[in-house]
């Protein structure tokens, strides 16, 4: 994994601990340190000024498909094709809670904005809440009808937007899991999603190598972005003009989000 300038394009730092390929990468929110989970089943965190490696987690059994931190950087929950979300001290690696309500390998999980719970996007073509005081499931949405890749809260923690290989990009409601709309556009699997940081749009990345820009409101499609090749991965920039997007190029571009 590298670390590098994003107007001069200058590799800041290498981070090669992994042994096998890495899956997921996320800042803690006060840019100290990096999560990170691979193939080689384990999730660690690092330094993101020095790349020392601070902890290496090695509770899981198979790939380590998702890493988050929690709002107040205390945590990380990872989830992994060994199909559980595992939330662990992200100073010591100690686990404190292991989530095993999904039947199938989990592809995303994000931590709700008030961090009282989680959001986990699994193969089982499920989203399920899950309350980390309880750790009881709160809501389980079963709106997809092929594997769910990807669930992001809405930054006011109102909504979630999921979306996966049935092609379709879904708001619902997080609290009662009313479906709020669906876009149909995509012509292949939607792999990201990310929210805008003033909640008005949301970007899906997908492998018919198109970025698209819908209203958070309404569904509607604002614009269509042509990538390079499959688009992976997907990022909003903290002030909201620009996006930058991962493509099976090899690349990651960076363009304007209006």
């Amino acid at each position: 994994m590298q670390v590098w300038d994003p107007t001069t394009g200058q590799t800041l730092l290498t981070y090669s601990k992994h042994t096998a390929v890495v899956l997921a990468a996320e800042w803690s929110l006060d840019g100290k340190h990096l999560a990170s989970g691979a193939r080689d089943k384990t999730a660690q965190v690092w330094d993101a000024s020095t790349g020392a490696q601070l902890v290496v987690y090695h509770g899981h059994t198979d790939d380590v498909h998702a890493v988050a931190w929690s709002p107040d950087g205390s945590r990380v929950a990872s989830g992994s094709d060994d199909t559980t979300v595992q939330v662990w001290n992200a100073s010591t690696g100690a686990l404190l809670f292991k989530h095993t309500g999904h039947t199938k390998p989990v592809e995303s999980v994000q931590w709700s904005p008030d961090g009282k719970s989680f959001a986990s996007a699994c193969d089982d073509q499920t989203v399920q809440i899950v309350d980390i005081g309880t750790q009881k499931i709160l809501l389980t949405y079963h709106g997809h009808s092929n594997w769910v890749l990807d669930a992001v809260w809405s930054p006011d923690g109102k909504s979630i937007a999921s979306t996966g290989r049935d092609q379709t990009v879904q708001l619902w409601n997080a609290s009662t899991g009313t479906r709020l709309w669906l876009y149909r556009g995509d012509t292949n699997w939607v792999e990201k999603l990310a929210w805008s940081p003033d909640g008005k749009s949301i970007v899906s990345v997908s492998d018919d190598k198109t970025a698209r820009i819908l209203d958070a409101s309404s569904g509607k499609l604002v614009y269509t972005y042509h990538g390079p090749g499959l688009l992976y991965s997907v990022t909003w920039s903290p002030d909201g003009k620009h996006i930058a997007t991962g493509a099976s190029d090899k690349s990651v571009q960076i363009w304007s989000a209006g």
